[in-house]
């Protein structure tokens, strides 16, 4: 596989331009599908040829979490093995909020949700459904920490 360079903004200039588009009238859930659908599409690129039996969706809360939501659901419907590692509680999320909207949307289309807590990553994964799990996006908030989960 082909080493790319991605380029990514900063995560303030990410917020700022997801504030100045739903206040020029952007609905964030549109916001959240775009991003998703645009991630999955790449991932879908990213997964041809790699070794592995599934595709882990890790997401943390808020709207962080609804984007990975959609692209599991994306993921999901391209025939994509994948399932989504929940570090909260379904609660968590407000019930009309654009985040739990997508958490239902991904478990209605069959993509499913496993709700990982108390412990290490490693730990966590462990005894999960993949032996050969590719981790490809961490939806969590910058704030958490970063672990490598293999």
């Amino acid at each position: 596989m082909t080493k790319r360079h991605v380029h990514a903004l900063p995560t303030d200039v990410i917020r700022e331009l997801d504030k100045r588009a739903i206040e020029e009238g952007i609905p964030g859930l549109l916001l959240m599908e775009n991003a998703g659908s645009g991630a999955a599409a790449r991932i879908e690129l990213l997964f041809q040829g790699v070794d592995c039996d599934g595709i882990w969706i890790v997401c943390g809360k808020g709207n962080n979490a609804g984007d990975g939501f959609v692209v599991g659901r994306h993921l999901r419907n391209r025939g994509l093995p994948c399932r989504i590692a929940n570090l909260f509680e379904d609660t968590h999320f407000s019930e009309d909020s654009d985040a739990a909207i997508n958490l239902r949307a991904a478990r209605e289309s069959g993509v499913p949700v496993d709700k990982v807590s108390n412990g290490t990553p490693r730990i966590m994964f462990r005894d999960l459904k993949y032996r050969k799990p590719m981790v490809v996006l961490r939806s969590t908030p910058g704030s958490m920490p970063s672990t490598n989960l293999t």
